[in-house]
């Protein structure tokens, strides 16, 4: 923590927090925060579901493979507001307010886990993290 933000630093692919606590397949994650610099972050739902923010696109992992957006991606230095969210199954994303990914039966096959956040390459910063039902 410095000044109220958590920083994390990777000089590497990807490394990861998580929650100690699990949650269940309806959950969300309302995040303020920014990629100060680098390549990507992303936030975890259920372990292993994940929305991951690059600078040349946005992916959400689907079943055993990836939906991408190649339209939204993660502005370096500036702050914003992602929510993922787990619907039971129903991957839902936005960025800033706006839509990313709304996509059924994508973490279907999810089960009770922790939520995270990865950075890779780069230096994430985060101010506001809220947990929600959907």
């Amino acid at each position: 923590m410095k000044e109220g933000v958590l920083t994390g630093t990777h000089d590497g692919p990807w490394t990861h927090l998580a929650t100690a606590k699990d949650f269940g397949t309806k959950v969300g994650v309302r995040a303020k925060l920014r990629l100060a610099s680098g390549n990507a972050l992303k936030l975890r739902v259920n372990g292993n579901k994940e929305a991951i923010f690059a600078t040349w696109s946005s992916y959400a992992t689907s079943g055993a493979g990836f939906a991408g957006n190649d339209h939204v991606k993660i502005p370096v230095g500036q702050w914003v507001e992602l929510v993922v969210v787990n619907d039971g199954g129903r991957a839902r994303v936005w960025l800033d307010g706006v839509g990313v990914f709304d996509v059924a039966n994508a973490w279907s096959d999810g089960a009770d886990g922790a939520l995270g956040l990865g950075v890779e390459k780069g230096v994430i910063e985060v101010k506001e993290w809220v947990t929600f039902e959907p």
